[in-house]
């Protein structure tokens, strides 16, 4: 039917993507060449399933310390070098009259992994994701909470995982035991309650703070990806 056949090397992460339940390869595919190499671009297309109820949720603060701190306990990646290096990259290629990949950028990387990571415990665990409303975070935050957050909610829609967007304000001044709000009880990587004392990591208590918000919301629905995106518009 004027097809052919191009021999090609598969991504891993088109082998992750075809090994999910019911995933099926598209026909059609966009061939194209780029730095003297040619690439093709495929399509998948992967049922989606219920989404599971849930009554227990997976509190994620996104940050330059730590790309990604969850209330279970754990710390990503360290951004701050990578956001260094990303720059000086940029600064070089601005020298030399040449513009910055569109693949995606070491940051997004980093967010990428730990978005799948996240969802993967979730999924596992039997938890849902809470994560905080980007529009509502400060500007130097917000792009890498809006992009991890598209990453989370398409992976959770695919594996069934509830999501739940809440809302940011005084989660990093709250204390997760107690629910006190003080705006000076954070200093840097430390949280200190000044009513009962609680002393944790300042990113791992606000993670517990996103979670507890989490469950005082009656419904977790993946609609919720109309507030990731500035303007209210659609995620991309």
């Amino acid at each position: 039917n004027g097809g052919f056949y191009v021999p090609a090397r598969k991504h891993r992460a088109l082998n992750r993507t075809l090994a999910l339940p019911g995933a099926t390869l598209n026909e059609s595919a966009e061939i194209f060449r780029k730095n003297g190499k040619w690439y093709v671009r495929v399509g998948v297309t992967v049922p989606v399933p219920e989404e599971q109820p849930v009554t227990e949720w997976i509190g994620c603060d996104i940050g330059a310390r730590a790309a990604v701190t969850r209330s279970d306990g754990y710390h990503g990646l360290d951004l701050r070098p990578v956001l260094q290096r990303s720059r000086n990259r940029r600064a070089t290629l601005q020298k030399q009259g040449r513009e910055e990949s569109r693949e995606l950028s070491p940051q997004r990387q980093v967010l990428a992994r730990e978005a799948r990571q996240t969802v993967l415990v979730a999924q596992q665990s039997g938890r849902g994701v809470a994560l905080e409303d980007p529009k509502r975070l400060i500007r130097w935050k917000q792009h890498a909470a809006r992009f991890f957050g598209q990453r989370v909610l398409l992976l959770a829609a695919i594996l069934g995982v509830a999501v739940q967007v809440i809302s940011p304000p005084y989660t990093s001044t709250t204390c997760s035991r107690c629910g006190h709000v003080e705006p000076g009880q954070r200093h840097r990587a430390t949280f200190r309650c000044w009513q009962c004392g609680f002393t944790h990591n300042a990113d791992i208590n606000a993670s517990r703070v996103i979670a507890k918000r989490a469950r005082r919301v009656s419904c977790a629905s993946h609609h919720g990806s109309l507030s990731l995106c500035p303007g209210g518009g659609k995620a991309e």
